[in-house]
């Protein structure tokens, strides 16, 4: 599987550049084999603007949302949208869709562990369910930024047969080392492939780090971006999963009841 992870700038309250910006990074990686395009959290207004409400767009009538449907069967490959802030019956979300290499959504998630040091509960309503979704036959499970403190969440997406784990964020630049650091754990401790990929540059006072990441189930960093905006293409080698899942079982040695 060939992941090309967009990591881009985002201007706050702006979907119509951001969505440009994004097309002319689609283009310039497009002329290789890529299956699955992955892109940051809330890519179409940053995180986030302060007239957020106005500026988002109802799911109904969503001009970023049909965009990534036309982009995903124009190029035949599927895309990992990260997310987009919107607006569904009166509610604002953080939702993330997966759309597959006909311009089909395959998965949509709402952000379910929203960020209250930012005031993200302020304005967001939480998800309340996640689940497995497939692309070309390979079981996927996504989160979004703040999830991943949250460990519960990416074992229950392992335990239910995920292979990989697409994690969409704006990480802010302050916490690069936890940003890194949870990301290679979680990999590890469910030997699964995690693709995280980072917004970058500075949105209002919020300055996302990069780095996106993309870590193998043994642990090995497959990619560790810099700052700066850039396509990164990662192949991720899918037999790995079961390879260290034989050789070192901890689902098969778990112990579930302990754990209650």
């Amino acid at each position: 599987m060939n992941i090309a992870l967009l990591q881009v700038a985002t201007l706050l309250g702006q979907p119509q550049k951001n969505r440009v910006r994004l097309e002319s990074l689609i283009h310039e990686i497009m002329a290789q084999k890529v299956d699955v395009l992955m892109f940051p959290e809330t890519w179409n207004v940053g995180f986030f603007p302060e007239n957020i409400e106005e500026v988002t767009q109802s799911v109904e009538q969503n001009e970023c949302l049909e965009w990534m449907k036309a982009t995903a069967k124009k190029h035949q490959v599927h895309i990992v949208g990260g997310s987009i802030a919107l607006e569904d019956q009166g509610k604002l979300y953080n939702r993330a869709y997966v759309i597959n290499r006909e311009g089909q959504i395959v998965y949509a998630y709402d952000k379910a562990h929203l960020f209250s040091p930012g005031k993200e509960p302020d304005f967001f309503t939480p998800g309340a369910e996640n689940h497995l979704f497939e692309l070309d036959g390979v079981k996927c499970g996504i989160q979004i930024c703040y999830d991943l403190r949250f460990p519960e969440l990416a074992r229950k997406q392992a335990v239910s047969g995920a292979q990989v784990i697409f994690i969409p964020a704006q990480w802010p630049h302050p916490r690069s080392k936890h940003w890194v650091t949870l990301n290679q754990a979680r990999a590890i401790e469910n030997q699964v492939f995690i693709v995280a990929n980072n917004g970058c540059g500075k949105a209002g006072n919020v300055v996302s780090c990069g780095h996106s990441t993309v870590v193998d189930p043994w642990g090995e960093q497959l990619l560790v971006a810099g700052e700066e905006e850039g396509v990164h293409l990662v192949s991720l080698q899918l037999e790995k999963v079961n390879e260290v899942r034989s050789k070192i079982p901890v689902f098969q040695d778990r112990l579930p009841s302990l754990y209650q």
